[in-house]
């Protein structure tokens, strides 16, 4: 059922990548410190429910060559996203959870946080999912005969090798960001085997190896990027693959340190040269010799590459202007004799200005059950009051029949986001809806919200 009204309301970030500033707090530590210190910055997720993961992983784990299908973690190629195996349907797909719900007993939590978490959940053929069961990783086993590129063993599993480095940034993240608590499991990575059903998984050793041999590539960038945008909330190991050394094998932070990101229009529009300046120390008697961006519109296509110039630490580039709705990505490689590190960060292009007629909510919703625009194809305003993911209600004005639902959205909205939408005004169990709106432009954020008023149901009707 797609109409559901939460008693606590989830909020959805509008950012659609991380913000220069989102990792600032961990520069220079190490060990437990470090571990901490992620902890903290991953710890608040808005949290969806497991259904609401299925479409999640939907967006994020599409085959970037089919956007109708969806790529199979451990067996390989990609099938249909509605090829879900509701009932167990050989060669369909179910939600794999990469480490195992068994291993820290999740429902005894809820279905919510560790039980749901969408960096957690891989799309995985349902018998390859019911074969890998709750074994730990590791390397070493027989083929298996349906997902031959993996090994097996009674308590091991051991992924192919183009999603060894995945699985291990995966658990990795489960380690770090459920650390006992309150109301949440207290799981831990260790390096070992035959952990079940104790809230561990293993091994850790041949984790670190994997996170070694198989680079983070665009496809699981991009992943990080969706689920973000839904749960605000990122897997730190995605974006910097090397803490994990920091935190487990006592490997020292990057000589080279990016401690300050600065871009110089937060929300430029379509006219706007987009100024990137970087400050990049280093801990070495050297400073930076060059630092390059390169950047482009996707994860998979960072094409173009420009030398950024420097004024003592300060390392400063201008990035053509963008056609409106762009997300621009880009990385920043510095470089100091045998020395580099990199950081990658994106923003977005703001969307053309809306200059279409504007019906208002009210005349939307009309006076009786159904919508006299039913059918029509309109634009309306609002200030966002909640917010679902993709899914929000807006309302503009006061009273009854002052706010719509928005259903599926393509752009995802926050709390107090001034907003205009353009699509088809429909029914549904005969309540009025925006359902799989054309356009969500967000004008505005950080809006105040319409003041609450108290209402006795018992006098209304289900529109009101």
């Amino acid at each position: 059922m797609k109409k559901t009204i939460y008693l606590a309301l989830l909020i959805c970030s509008t950012a659609f990548a991380q913000s220069p500033a989102y990792y600032e707090n961990i520069l220079q530590l190490t060990g437990d410190d470090l571990e901490n210190a992620l902890h903290d910055i991953i710890k608040e997720h808005n949290e969806f429910s497991y259904s609401s993961a299925k479409q999640i992983l939907k967006d994020s784990d599409q085959n970037p060559n089919n956007t109708e299908n969806i790529n199979l973690v451990y067996k390989g190629g990609s099938i249909p996203k509605s090829n879900f195996a509701s009932n167990m349907q050989a060669d369909y797909w179910n939600r794999e959870h990469v480490w195992a719900k068994s291993h820290g007993s999740f429902q005894d939590y809820g279905d919510l946080g560790a039980y749901s978490d969408a960096h957690n959940l891989k799309p995985c053929d349902a018998t390859v999912n019911s074969a890998r069961g709750y074994k730990d990783f590791d390397n070493g086993g027989v083929a298996h005969s349906e997902a031959t590129e993996c090994n097996y063993t009674n308590s091991t599993w051991e992924p192919r090798d183009e999603v060894k480095g995945d699985i291990a940034r995966i658990i990795f993240y489960m380690h770090t960001r459920y650390s006992g608590d309150s109301g949440e499991p207290n799981l831990n990575v260790v390096d070992f085997t035959n952990t079940f059903p104790n809230a561990q998984m293993g091994k850790l050793s041949s984790l670190l190896e994997w996170n070694n041999q198989d680079p983070v590539d665009a496809f699981e960038r991009r992943r990080n990027d969706v689920i973000y945008n839904w749960q605000n909330n990122r897997n730190p190991f995605i974006d910097y693959p090397e803490l994990a050394n920091q935190i487990w094998s006592d490997e020292m932070p990057n000589e080279i340190q990016f401690t300050n990101i600065n871009l110089g229009n937060a929300a430029p529009n379509e006219d706007d040269v987009q100024t990137i300046n970087a400050e990049i120390v280093t801990s070495i008697s050297s400073s930076v010799n060059s630092a390059t961006l390169t950047w482009g519109s996707s994860w998979y296509e960072l094409n173009n590459e420009i030398s950024m110039s420097s004024l003592d630490d300060l390392w400063s580039v201008n990035i053509p202007a963008q056609t409106a709705g762009t997300d621009v990505k880009y990385k920043i490689v510095a470089e100091t004799g045998s020395y580099e590190n990199t950081y990658y960060g994106n923003y977005k292009v703001m969307l053309n200005p809306f200059d279409g007629a504007i019906t208002s909510i009210q005349s939307i919703q009309g006076t009786n059950d159904d919508s006299p625009y039913q059918g029509q194809t309109v634009s309306t305003s609002g200030i966002v009051t909640a917010s679902f993911g993709n899914d929000f209600f807006v309302q503009n004005g006061n009273g009854v029949r002052s706010g719509i639902y928005i259903y599926s959205s393509p752009v995802f909205p926050a709390i107090g986001d001034s907003v205009i939408i353009t699509g088809e005004v429909s029914e549904y169990n005969s309540l009025t809806e925006f359902a799989f709106p054309d356009d969500v432009f967000i004008l505005t954020s950080n809006n105040p919200i319409p003041e609450p008023i108290t209402i006795n149901t018992a006098d209304l009707a289900n529109e009101d």
